[in-house]
């Protein structure tokens, strides 16, 4: 799992740039024995935090997006864009995944919205 806070910079290999830190995240599990042909991801954030500025989180979905793309990686399940942050709980032995959408940030659960349709399956709380 990881967390990154910018689009992609050409030749940016700082981990809070989207390329750098999914590069890191996928040369790990490969390092520790995972089989590329085998990796899946699921997506989630991507929100638009602050109207009035550039949409950084949009940008940071479609930069993961792509780089999934060009390595090959199915998307198994994506929750991206809106207005509202996300609490996100990650199992890794099974893959299960949930989360919760945040009005603020003392964690108070926002309105929840289905899951993207073609995006499979995310568990809300």
């Amino acid at each position: 799992m990881n967390h990154f806070l910018l689009p992609d910079m050409p030749g940016a290999h700082d981990i809070r740039f989207a390329s750098a830190a999914m590069e890191q995240l996928v040369n790990s599990l490969l390092k520790l024995g995972g089989r590329r042909d085998r990796l899946t991801a699921k997506l989630f954030g991507g929100a638009r935090m602050i109207a009035g500025l550039p949409d950084i989180g949009q940008r940071n979905g479609e930069a993961a997006l792509a780089f999934l793309r060009g390595e090959g990686i199915a998307v198994s399940a994506q929750s991206l864009g809106g207005q509202h942050a996300r609490r996100v709980r990650f199992w890794p032995e099974s893959g299960r995944a949930q989360q919760m959408l945040l009005v603020d940030a003392r964690d108070v659960p926002a309105n929840p919205r289905p899951p993207d349709p073609g995006g499979g399956t995310i568990e809300l709380f």
